[in-house]
């Protein structure tokens, strides 16, 4: 088990209120709901943690309109899942499907974990068991921030993004397809939040319990004597009140893409 995948298979990571309890993440189901093709009969899931795209597709489209199926590796998810729909542990480079087994395959919030060599197999076999489209939503044009570990000094994404993505390199992702549709889920965040956040990681939070470095492998959870502990630090009023008053700026922040069989 790699790392990242220890990351995956921490219960935390798979609360279901860290999705469906937060109204942007349900703006973003709600846009790629939007975009899905009305003559599809089945949806493969791809990436799917605890089926919580399946889930909401289930609550928003009449019952049995689209056959749902799920693929993930975190056994954890699975045990966490919230759809209904079937769920195969198996892995995203290489899933136990016939081809083009179904009309639309997505992967949302899933490529921008994948290493340059695990990318260009998830995108083949997306293409294989796809008929029709491929549906993909990753953050857009991410500015990542990153921890550091206390024991080799590695510095990695705490969420364990390994790429950022832009509109060229969602252009040719797919050899086999081309972009047909693009929609861009936008928030509000603070002017220069991204510098924020980078001094939040850098020089406040020290180290998250699930965090395990991908590198050493040094996790809290596997050191008795802890070198560094997360910090929770709850604002004073004051500080609440100063970040209201701050302005904000709406940018895109997800990208939801359709593409279509050539």
């Amino acid at each position: 088990m790699s790392f990242d995948n220890k990351y995956f298979e921490s219960e935390d990571v798979w609360d279901v209120n860290r999705v469906l309890g937060n109204a942007q993440e349900l703006k973003r189901f709600t846009m790629t709901l939007d975009v899905i093709p009305e003559s599809i009969n089945n949806l493969l899931d791809v990436g799917c943690g605890n089926g919580a795209f399946m889930y909401f597709v289930e609550q928003n489209t009449k019952p049995n309109k689209i056959q749902l199926n799920g693929l993930e590796s975190s056994k954890v998810a699975i045990e966490n899942r919230v759809s209904k729909a079937e769920i195969v542990e198996s892995d995203i480079t290489k899933m136990p499907f016939k081809n083009s087994e179904y009309d639309v395959v997505s992967a949302l919030e899933v490529l921008e974990h994948m290493s340059y060599q695990d990318l260009a197999k998830a995108c083949s076999e997306m293409q294989r068991v796809s008929s029709k489209y491929i549906l993909v939503s990753v953050p857009y044009k991410e500015k990542r921030v990153f921890a550091t570990c206390p024991e080799c000094s590695c510095k990695f994404s705490p969420i364990y993004h390994l790429r950022s993505f832009d509109d060229d390199l969602l252009e040719g992702m797919f050899s086999e397809y081309k972009l047909v549709k693009k929609k861009y889920v936008t928030i509000e965040s603070f002017y220069f939040a991204e510098y924020l956040r980078k001094a939040n990681y850098e020089y406040r939070i020290k180290w998250e319990n699930e965090l395990v470095c991908p590198q050493c492998g040094y996790s809290t959870d596997t050191c008795k004597d802890e070198k560094v502990s997360h910090i929770e630090i709850n604002n004073p009023p004051l500080i609440e009140m100063v970040k209201k008053l701050i302005p904000k700026k709406k940018r895109p922040h997800w990208v939801i893409c359709l593409y279509e069989r050539k």
